[in-house]
């Protein structure tokens, strides 16, 4: 399977970067640091003490039509009457799982649930940690500026970085409709955000991870208009975490999400099994940015300082 590798953040071929690095090792290490200050700005985690794999936005419906394992959790807002997110579990189906939620106007069959409905205010309240940062990533996600830019992603070339640590890479994709498994390529210190503007569509095939990347550190962002849909199959497997907060996309999982699965419109549960503990873990904040930069540049300092003292001996 052929690759594409991204352009980092600074641009230019390796021997350059390296070059840099030996000669100029403070600035290039303070200019690595603000550009990735500014990619990483305001995209915060979406784990959770609960592990809440699949999280349902105002006014989102959960519906468990196959028995599934996740845990669910609805969102509500108070100041809007009747705006909160609700749940159904059919009958004959058993969620392997807890629903948690804030309201109790938007629970039912809980018996069908094996953890029970319990309340979770702190994250599914109005003002609660896990709608607010899935509202603010998929704002601040959405608008980063892209470093590639690709039309229909159909997995027989695979997505990577330049081999760069602590990169992230915004990629915008059109639409997501494999032929065939896609690789994702990093390291543990990559992060990845998908923004894609249309359809996601795994056709019996899956989105795999390459090198030492993890799922919690790829972020699919959906934008697509009304009418979009994302379909994880039976036997599928998506690692990453799926988020849209504008009220357009219809989500069908049936297979395995290492990752949270987070909407504002439906999702129908049939089969899935969403493994929440692996949900997006947020980009390092701009602060530890910048001690990593500083890091490197006092390193490149220190070599040149030891250079120069063997030069003199």
């Amino acid at each position: 399977m052929d690759r594409i590798y991204l352009s980092h953040a600074m641009g230019g071929s390796t021997g350059r970067a390296q070059y840099g690095w030996k000669r100029h090792g403070v600035r290039a290490a303070m200019a690595i640091g603000i550009a990735l200050q500014a990619r990483a700005a305001g995209i915060v985690s979406l784990q959770n003490a609960n592990s809440i794999g699949v999280a349902g936005l105002v006014p989102a419906s959960v519906t468990v039509s196959g028995n599934s394992t996740a845990n669910i959790g609805l969102g509500f807002n108070s100041t809007t009457t009747g705006q909160h997110a609700t749940e159904t579990i059919n009958t004959g189906v058993t969620l392997t799982g807890t629903v948690f939620y804030d309201n109790s106007d938007q629970i039912s069959n809980c018996t069908r649930a094996s953890g029970g409905c319990v309340t979770d205010a702190s994250d599914l309240g109005p003002g609660g940690t896990l709608v607010t940062n899935a509202a603010n990533d998929f704002t601040n996600a959405a608008a980063l500026t892209p470093t590639q830019t690709f039309t229909t992603i159909n997995g027989s070339t695979g997505l990577g970085d330049l081999g760069n640590n602590n990169d992230t890479n915004v990629i915008s994709i059109s639409t997501i409709n494999l032929t065939s498994n896609l690789t994702i390529t990093g390291t543990a210190a990559d992060y990845f955000i998908l923004q894609v503007a249309g359809n996601v569509t795994l056709n019996s095939h899956s989105i795999l991870l390459g090198g030492t990347l993890l799922a919690s550190h790829v972020l699919i962002v959906l934008t697509g208009a009304s009418g979009s849909t994302v379909s994880v199959l039976s036997g599928d497997t998506l690692n990453g975490s799926l988020l849209s907060n504008n009220a357009h996309y219809t989500f069908t999982i049936d297979g395995t999400v290492n990752g949270a699965v987070i909407n504002d419109a439906g999702i129908t549960l049939n089969g899935a099994h969403v493994v929440g503990a692996d949900a997006f873990d947020g980009v390092p904040e701009p602060a530890t940015w910048g001690l990593m930069a500083a890091g490197l540049a006092g390193t490149a300092l220190l070599r040149r300082r030891s250079k120069r003292a063997n030069a003199s001996r």
